[in-house]
């Protein structure tokens, strides 16, 4: 392979290696608190049990900085603990990444409330096994510990559009960085090189133990092998 593709293989590899750890920079950070519009559902996003109750309304987050929430919310009033008991079910749907959120998990979770029921009672029935690719990594409380109800997962499952875009952004970034990386590496060589060759770093004239460059007036100090040359033993 040649070695420009090589460059351009690495970067894109660089680059989504980026876009993954951003997101889950994100999801780290971000709080999904604020404000929630709520509409009315047309049904569920996925298809559920028949036994789930029906799609009622979605509440969309405020969307934070490289994140996204939409929870579909259904509610059935009446269950076989009392009329005054309600059956609720949601699919809470995520996205975060930068610039695009990309990456994408769900959480889904099934309850029944009651006055007569404390704390209330979980249920999984109708609840897809979970996975890494739909689900995302659940980690350890001990690092999300501020998560209510676990809704904080480390996605794995990119939407194409989305990952193309914040990839190639990343490694344009990336290649910027190594760019000035090369530069400043280039300069500092080519600096220490004139110095030890007796230049001027700024124009390359000789300058011999000049402490500024006779030439453009720049300061500089001596290299040490000019001065060693001048010796009070050397003079007549």
């Amino acid at each position: 392979m040649d070695l420009r593709w090589k460059r351009i293989l690495w970067l894109q590899v660089g680059g989504a290696a980026i876009n993954l750890l951003a997101a889950w920079a994100i999801v780290v950070c971000i709080h999904n608190t604020g404000p929630h519009w709520q509409t009315a559902a047309s049904g569920w996003p996925h298809p559920v049990s028949a036994d789930w109750p029906p799609a009622t309304h979605v509440n969309t987050g405020p969307g934070a900085f490289g994140f996204r929430n939409r929870s579909t919310v259904g509610i059935r009033r009446g269950t076989a603990s009392g009329p005054e008991a309600a059956e609720i079910a949601v699919i809470n749907q995520f996205a975060a990444g930068w610039p695009v959120p990309c990456w994408r998990w769900e959480v889904w979770l099934r309850w029944e409330e009651s006055p007569r029921i404390s704390p209330r009672k979980e249920s999984s029935a109708g609840i897809p096994t979970p996975s890494i690719w739909q689900n995302g990594i659940d980690p350890p409380d001990e690092i999300f510990h501020f998560s209510r109800y676990g809704w904080k997962r480390l996605p794995l499952h990119p939407g194409p559009l989305g990952f193309a875009v914040n990839t190639v952004f990343h490694a344009a970034v990336l290649w910027c960085v190594v760019l000035l990386a090369i530069a400043a590496r280039r300069a500092i060589r080519r600096r220490m090189l004139r110095h030890r060759f007796g230049l001027c770093p700024a124009c390359r004239y000789p300058i011999g133990v000049s402490a500024i460059c006779p030439e453009c007036g720049q300061p500089v100090q001596p290299a040490a092998s000019a001065v060693a040359c001048k010796s009070p033993s050397a003079e007549p």
